[in-house]
């Protein structure tokens, strides 16, 4: 299965990419197959210049994963915040 762009950009942690695919009109809730979103994996390598980047262009912080973990439980055991 393809990735979209902007996920790729999560996977990558390319902050440029990331806003490009956001500038584009890309879903800033899709999903990988596991159910991570791209905010999932902003919040979990502790980028949250991205995570901020999604949450702002509309992502849910609510989402599930394939496991039942909202990017808002990841958050608590890495320590993102948007500034």
């Amino acid at each position: 299965m393809d990735k979209s762009a902007l996920l790729n950009a999560a996977l990558s942690d390319d902050r440029l990419a990331l806003r490009l695919a956001l500038g584009a009109g890309e879903d800033p809730c899709s999903q990988l197959p596991s159910g991570r979103t791209a905010l999932h994996l902003a919040v979990a390598s502790g980028r949250s210049d991205l995570a901020c980047d999604l949450l702002f262009a509309g992502a849910d912080a609510f989402a599930l994963d394939g496991l039942g973990r909202s990017s808002i439980e990841l958050e608590r055991r890495v320590g993102t915040r948007c500034g």
